[in-house]
């Protein structure tokens, strides 16, 4: 009985891929949720492997990426909870390997590609109709939700079930596809059908091919018709970003969890419009890209060999199933997302023929299996509930309740001071986070201001420095150091930091105003008189534009009182 038992705990793996997508809260995994996923996923690898795990290639490649991944966490300058939550996500990713690794426990794994998937497709096509447009679906972002629907949808062929049974499922996983209006999507989609149809074609099965070939046709008519979107080529640039950040980052990358930052130096310009720099890129749009700047040349070497693995063990069978997966990975960063990694990782060993028996045998017994599953599944279910709230302080967080300490402050010195703490709380949680500095500057500014103390000043220079050099594009740490300057009488540093603030957002009204402040301390009329023209000049442009963010409101608002000054002494007009 309980051989049998064992036997069949793979079957667990269905209602915990439908409790990923039914308890879904966007990528973040609710606490309950990641220990059950930590504990279960886990401890079916255990049984697994008590039970024999034949010699996979593949695993091996898994398991040293997963290493890589922890070793380069250690390595980088990295927050923890981020970090850990990859680290944690890549764990489950290998246990759910092992347990899938049997035939019976791929026929498990690939019902519950089919229920998760079926939850997603359902959810995109009630949304749609609902919102009457694109959905977000339950991961809070229609590519992700798109490559869930699709991965059911390719493993829906090999289910022990009848024809009309497999013909329903495949028409509402299909509709959710076309529903999530996912160009990734449709071009994994597209890949699938093209593999297949050739793969026939090979074994002359013609009307096969013919049907192949068709949805190839009809997936490229919604391809075109998805290229309508104005920001089709946004794309494009931020996989431009990410491979300069790539090479930036080289041999071994900015580590997990850091891509964010590491690619804020090398941002696109959006010329044309208001400002240049409103939008971040926190995202490559693309796994392999986004894999080789945080994981580096060993990332690459160990992802390479798991892929060539898993093609080759695919078969012709899982030929279109693995198409899918890697040009998804190629056009999208979803394989980031611990819910579609999983997936993914149960379509694969779904797919996979299971002709050898195991070759491995572990002798573990009951209790000490219990144990190992304790010591690893408690930190790792830990590290899957970022960010609410990870094995470590979400900076994040650290820093919102930091900003809103120092708005509500008042001038209140003690205030100030907790507030400048929870902002070096965050910057010592994520060290390459120029936001953080920023606000540690942004304090001690305030308070040197105040107090006229030329200390709080220069440790405010300090701190819009180090913002500046972990993000070169950033206006509003610029800004600071120039008043920093000014407030300790060091006009030539004031205006290089003032320039360049101006250089990176042409638009940004306070940047010229403090120039034109400059001009006047100095005496410069003519310099004061062009850089108040240029404020002018911004904050009329302003009001013509409509803006999305409140990075662009902030760049087009003036001071009030300075603004009235400079144009009484320099003569200016305006509105």
């Amino acid at each position: 009985m309980q051989t049998r038992a064992l036997k069949d705990a793979p079957a667990l793996l269905v209602p915990l891929a439908a409790l990923w997508v039914a308890t879904a809260r966007g990528v973040a995994l609710a606490p309950l949720v990641a220990a059950a996923t930590a504990a279960l996923a886990l401890g079916l690898a255990t049984v697994a492997v008590r039970g024999g795990v034949r010699r996979e290639p593949a695993l091996a490649w898994l398991a040293g990426l997963v290493a890589w991944c922890g070793v380069a966490a250690a390595l980088r300058p990295v927050a923890t909870a981020p970090a850990a939550w990859a680290v944690g996500a890549g764990v489950i990713a290998l246990a759910l390997a092992l347990a899938a690794a049997s035939p019976r426990g791929a026929a498990w794994a690939g019902l519950a590609v089919v229920a998760a998937g079926t939850l997603v497709a359902g959810w995109l096509v009630l949304e749609a109709v609902a919102v009457a447009g694109r959905p977000a679906g339950p991961l809070g972002n229609p590519n992700l939700a798109a490559m869930v629907a699709l991965l059911g949808l390719l493993t829906v062929p090999r289910m022990r079930a009848g024809p009309v049974v497999r013909a329903g499922l495949a028409v509402v996983l299909l509709g959710g596809v076309v529903a999530s209006g996912s160009r990734g999507g449709l071009l994994a989609l597209l890949a699938a059908c093209a593999t297949w149809a050739l793969l026939a074609a090979s074994r002359r099965q013609r009307h096969w091919a013919l049907g192949g070939g068709a949805v190839v046709v009809v997936v490229l008519g919604l391809v075109v018709a998805r290229e309508r979107d104005p920001l089709r080529w946004e794309r494009a640039r931020l996989w431009a970003v990410a491979a300069r950040t790539a090479l930036a980052e080289l041999p071994i990358g900015c580590g997990p969890g850091g891509y964010g930052d590491a690619a804020l130096p090398h941002n696109f310009p959006r010329d044309g419009e208001f400002a240049r720099y409103h939008r971040l890129p926190g995202v490559a749009e693309s796994d392999v890209l986004q894999l080789a700047a945080t994981l580096g040349l060993p990332g690459l070497i160990l992802a390479g060999g798991l892929a060539w693995r898993v093609a080759r063990g695919a078969g012709r069978r899982g030929a279109p199933l693995v198409a899918a997966v890697a040009v998804g990975a190629l056009v999208n960063t979803q394989l980031a997302a611990p819910v579609v990694a999983w997936t993914a990782v149960l379509a694969l060993s779904a797919a996979r023929p299971h002709r050898a028996p195991p070759t491995v045998r572990f002798g573990i017994r009951p209790a000490v299996a219990a144990v190992l599953v304790a010591i690893v599944a408690i930190p790792t279910g830990q590290a899957l509930t970022w960010p609410s709230p990870g094995l470590t302080p979400d900076p994040e967080a650290v820093l919102a309740r930091a900003e809103v300490q120092a708005r509500g402050a008042g001038g209140d010195n003690r205030k100030l001071a907790g507030a400048a703490a929870g902002a070096w709380q965050a910057a010592r949680l994520r060290p390459r986070w120029g936001r953080a500095w920023r606000l540690v500057g942004a304090i001690a500014l305030e308070r040197a201001g105040r107090r006229r103390e030329a200390a709080l000043a220069e440790e405010a220079v300090t701190a819009f420095r180090r913002a500046r050099e972990d993000n070169r594009n950033d206006v509003w740490a610029a800004l600071g150091e120039g008043q920093a300057h000014r407030l300790l009488g060091d006009g030539a540093s004031a205006r290089a930091a003032f320039q360049a603030a101006a250089g990176v957002e042409p638009n940004c009204v306070p940047c010229w105003l403090e120039l034109a402040t400059l001009g006047v301390e100095t005496g410069d009329v003519d310099q004061a008189r062009a850089a108040l023209e240029r404020a002018e000049a911004a904050r009329q442009l302003g009001r013509r534009t409509t803006f999305v963010s409140g990075y662009e409101r902030r760049l087009a608002t003036a001071d009030p009182e300075l603004l009235g000054r400079l144009r009484a002494s320099l003569g200016g007009g305006g509105r």
